[in-house]
């Protein structure tokens, strides 16, 4: 059997110690065991309608293509010039 190493993962809830220190330290709130959100303002979603998209693959391009082909020819020089191939 494999057992996790640091504690955060033997353990991953938040204890009440932690999370104050976090707050503390993200200059934040504990609010501490709480059934909903009294008093945090809530920003209203932000909606973007799309009425068209476009796939764009990268091997439509031809330069991409010729990039590749560069690059492995490259590789090729750089091994026969120092005697790696």
């Amino acid at each position: 059997m494999v057992h996790p190493l640091g504690v955060e993962l033997q353990q991953p809830r938040g204890t009440p110690v932690l999370l104050r220190q976090l707050a503390e330290l993200s200059n934040g709130r504990y609010l501490g065991q709480v059934d909903g959100l009294p008093d945090l303002p809530f920003n209203p979603a932000r909606v973007l309608r799309v009425n068209w998209s476009q796939d764009i693959e990268l091997w439509n391009r031809w330069w991409s293509l010729a990039l590749v082909v560069v690059l492995l020819a490259l590789e090729w020089i750089a091994r026969r010039r120092f005697g790696h191939f």
